[in-house]
């Protein structure tokens, strides 16, 4: 029993440091859903692509697109507008970091369907939808340093909307996609829990268990 009370003091103290201080060293990482669809998509089901933003600090970030599978379609992401975003930064410089090999250009579009100007966008080599990628990965600079957080990287534009992507819609089995459309997400990211709070909940388990030993 006394070895349970010296356990459980040094128990509760971590499971306190790793709830309230876990923020700072947990991964600055934050997710979108793109699943807001134009009417040249009405009918499949989204989300259609995933936006992660990763934070390294205050001037750097990494951001990829993935696309989605849902309702049997899988939605490659293509042509012009196929990965775009609105930067939280007056001056930036964009490198491409994975991209399947099909996209090179780096430019800005005052209007991708009615989703609104984007001051990034990602553009095929070519204007048909012939290159595609599941993946899009690119590295931006914020040359006044003002991301305080991943939530900071990406800023709404004048319609609400923080990134946005052209995709194909294609089958399984097939080699056509049966439709395209732009689809995008507004500001609300996905919830993602910090690998330092569920190490906290951990040790609180461990101290319930140490506190049932205790009563017995």
């Amino acid at each position: 029993m006394l070895r349970t009370r010296t356990l459980l003091a040094p128990g509760l103290a971590l499971a306190l440091a790793l709830m309230l201080g876990g923020g700072g060293a947990s991964a600055d990482v934050v997710t979108y859903n793109l699943a807001t669809a134009n009417s040249d998509l009405s009918g499949f089901t989204g989300p259609y692509a995933q936006v992660a933003v990763n934070r390294a600090d205050n001037k750097h970030a990494t951001i990829t697109f993935t696309s989605l599978t849902n309702g049997g379609y899988t939605y490659w992401l293509i042509a012009h507008g196929a990965a775009a975003v609105n930067l939280n930064a007056s001056s930036f410089t964009a490198n491409l970091k994975s991209d399947n090999g099909t996209f090179s250009k780096f430019t800005s579009d005052n209007n991708l369907s009615e989703f609104g100007r984007f001051n990034l966008v990602v553009d095929n080599k070519s204007a048909g939808p012939t290159d595609r990628a599941t993946t899009i990965s690119f590295q931006v600079t914020d040359n006044g340093g003002t991301w305080s957080s991943a939530r900071s990287v990406l800023a709404a534009n004048s319609k609400g909307q923080i990134a946005a992507s052209h995709v194909g819609a294609l089958a399984s089995g097939s080699t056509n996609f049966k439709q395209t459309g732009y689809v995008s997400g507004a500001v609300a990211p996905v919830p993602e829990p910090s690998a330092m709070a569920i190490a906290g909940l951990g040790a609180l388990g461990f101290i319930g268990y140490g506190l049932r030993r205790l009563k017995k």
